[in-house]
């Protein structure tokens, strides 16, 4: 993240604002969304990305803000300090698990934004909590906001009967596919990485084929897509 931290929460409110018109116009599309993991605690979110059972990018951001709200939901944080800490600790563990993860990142980065911006203004304890519940909730809906948008423009990248490369797992890739697959589109999909067992469910699902490649080193694999696609 290039920007600062003050300029990142100016921005999280202005992505809110957007995004509820895009959800307004794109109500259609709810059925893309791929169903996120309900969160009982915050230490139930910690486990779960342990347990590699969080799967995509904006799927960890959402389970990022979740832990912070259900911190502030559920947890005795009696006083700024304690709520401070466990915020702090919150991002420490989220980062040492996924220390590579850009979304984890903002979702830390928008949280701590609430909380400074309500004890700047001068807001109870109470109040500070339900800023920062409530900026938890303006990034996930914000992220399916966007996935919803990114489907319906991403659909229209695909052409008829074009093969799709592709690697690890993504819901705003899956998103992207099913859009096409409602618009009537036929592709396959040329996966050279180890899948997980719900992503080629959800290819089957779409009656979408897959490919997968033999095993080889990295710089034969990569000669053989080259002459495969763009000779």
């Amino acid at each position: 993240i290039s920007e600062s931290s003050e300029k990142i929460w100016i921005s999280v409110c202005s992505l809110w604002d957007r995004s509820v018109e895009s959800q307004q116009n794109n109500r259609g599309m709810d059925k893309m969304k791929v169903e996120d993991i309900r969160f009982r605690s915050a230490q139930h979110v910690l486990d779960e990305i342990y347990n590699m059972n969080v799967k995509g990018g904006s799927p960890f951001g959402r389970a990022a803000a979740w832990a912070y709200k259900l911190a502030c939901e559920q947890e005795a944080l009696d006083s700024f300090d304690a709520l401070e800490a466990r915020m702090q600790e919150l991002s420490d563990k989220l980062h040492e698990l996924k220390p590579t993860m850009a979304t984890i990142r903002n979702s830390s980065v928008f949280a701590r934004g609430a909380f400074d911006c309500a004890r700047e203004s001068g807001a109870t304890l109470g109040e500070t909590k339900a800023q920062i519940i409530a900026a938890c909730d303006r990034i996930i809906e914000s992220s399916y906001a966007a996935v919803d948008a990114l489907a319906k423009n991403g659909a229209n990248l695909i052409t008829e009967g074009c093969t799709v490369m592709m690697h690890s797992y993504s819901s705003a890739l899956m998103a992207v596919f099913t859009a096409a697959r409602e618009q009537g589109k036929n592709f396959s999909d040329d996966e050279f990485a180890k899948v997980c067992y719900q992503f080629e469910e959800k290819f089957c699902e779409l009656q979408v084929p897959i490919e997968y490649p033999q095993k080889q080193d990295a710089v034969a694999l990569s000669r053989q897509l080259y002459a495969k696609y763009f000779q």
